[in-house]
């Protein structure tokens, strides 16, 4: 007996003890990623220690295993402080992921549930037939805008035949921009179209005019350059360019997928069907009622009571386009330029956000916008602000036509990025003394994110 409990002792004071093994462990951890060559060694030596078993001692006449206890951090801890690849971090989260899909689920079915219980409908449907409210005359309309972007080749091409000067293709070209841009739009303010119809009138006259600008300016840049209408005219890559999923024109092309993925396309158009039934959830159950009664409803409530429903409405709506819509179009493309976003939710400034966010608009911006003011000898603050000022016009024009009211609200908030941009740089030469600011400058940037639009729907409910 005596023997046993000795052993037993012995077995208690080594597991007490750190051996080598865990000696090595907690200087691995501790070490930070950069102190080994790209962080292999390290990885490799953190996946080498987990894969081995702490055993502690056994009794030689029962061979029972007795248990020990060892100094280690929490799952969570380690998954932050050590190299973790994205497919261990995919197969230690997956259940999360499904958790909050079971929950979303969960709370949305039990919506469905109370309304049929008071017997109304499962969903609202007055706002579906207003959203769809006229759709065959609208996707008419993007077929004509689409169509109307080969106004463009042609006159170019006409050009390249000698048939028109320089100088009248140019006024041509800008003046059948102008056109692209206003003319939809004219024509949904006189049909009087509810705001789902007008928005995605709106925002399509606005992507296309996009486009035909970036292809404009890039062909006269290439021929100021020297480089012949021969080269630069290429029928398919100008219809390709028309239905890729980019705004920059690039002349020697864009990067192609070998083949279409036609499971992948299915599962984003099954995620879209999703996203779009919660968000439709969210805005007839949350932020209509409110929109309707919002003269009615104090400010500060409204603002309160609106702003957690807008931020859900905001990240699912990033959701549904960047992630799905976008990679959709690429699949269908085989577009190969994928980098639609980046970790825009890490953003500690707001040139930071605005770099990260909006991946197509601001290679648009940066590559047709900002370098055409920088070669026309502006500085670099009037050059960004005249950069900016040109996005919050076009974004401006979109609300207008929505609402059928031209108010500049969103063209002011819109504004006020660059004097927060200046701010938050100066915020940011401070986080290099103390990191305990850059956590301070998100939580800044995630209260203006959900903020600003809430405030905005505010206003606009109360005038529309």
């Amino acid at each position: 007996m005596s023997e046993n409990i000795m052993r037993m002792w012995l077995n208690i004071i080594r597991g007490l003890v750190p051996n080598k093994q865990e000696k090595l462990q907690n200087r691995i951890s501790s070490m930070p990623l950069a102190a080994t060559s790209n962080g292999v060694e390290q990885v490799h030596a953190v996946k080498s220690l987990e894969t081995k078993k702490f055993e502690s001692s056994t009794e030689e006449e029962s061979g029972r295993r007795v248990s020990s206890c060892y100094l280690r951090d929490s799952m969570i801890t380690r998954m932050r402080t050590q190299g973790v690849s994205q497919d261990d971090l995919v197969r230690k989260l997956f259940g999360l992921n499904n958790v909050l899909w079971v929950l979303f689920s969960l709370y949305f079915l039990r919506l469905l549930v109370v309304r049929t219980i008071h017997g109304l409908s499962p969903v609202c449907i007055d706002f579906l037939l207003t959203s769809i409210y006229d759709a065959p005359k609208i996707i008419l309309m993007f077929g004509l805008i689409w169509a109307s972007s080969y106004a463009f080749y042609l006159i170019l091409y006409l050009e390249r035949k000698k048939l028109l000067s320089r100088m009248l293709t140019n006024a041509l070209l800008r003046f059948c921009l102008l056109l692209l841009l206003i003319l939809p739009c004219k024509w949904v303010l006189s049909c009087e179209y509810p705001v789902v119809p007008s928005f995605s009138v709106a925002a399509q006259a606005t992507c296309f005019f996009l486009k035909i600008h970036s292809f404009v300016a890039v062909v006269e840049r290439e021929c100021w350059r020297g480089t012949s209408l021969d080269l630069l005219l290429d029928w398919k890559m100008f219809s390709y360019f028309l239905v890729a999923p980019t705004l920059v024109y690039r002349v020697k092309g864009y990067p192609r997928t070998k083949e279409i993925r036609w499971k992948c396309f299915f599962g984003l158009f099954i995620q879209g069907c999703g996203l779009l039934f919660v968000m439709y959830l969210i805005m007839t159950e949350y932020m209509l009622p409110l929109f309707h009664n919002a003269s009615d409803i104090h400010s500060i409530e409204f603002v309160v009571t609106l702003i957690v429903p807008t931020g859900i409405f905001y990240l699912l709506f990033f959701i549904l386009i960047f992630e799905v819509m976008l990679n959709g179009f690429a699949e269908l493309t085989r577009f190969g330029d994928r980098l639609f976003y980046e970790d825009w939710w890490n953003s500690v400034t707001h040139d930071e956000f605005l770099r990260k966010w909006n991946r197509p608009v601001y290679n648009y911006l940066m590559k047709i916008v900002y370098s055409h003011c920088r070669k026309m000898g502006t500085n670099r603050l009037k050059a960004m602000t005249l950069t900016i000022a040109y996005s919050s016009v076009l974004h401006e024009l979109v609300l207008a036509v929505s609402f059928r009211r031209l108010r500049l609200y969103l063209m002011s908030l819109m504004m006020t990025q660059t004097p927060l941009i200046w701010l938050m740089n100066i915020l940011l030469r401070i986080q290099e003394r103390r990191p305990v600011y850059r956590q301070i400058s998100n939580i800044f940037f995630w209260n203006y994110i959900f903020l600003g639009p809430t405030l905005l729907m505010l206003i606009y409910s109360r005038e529309y």
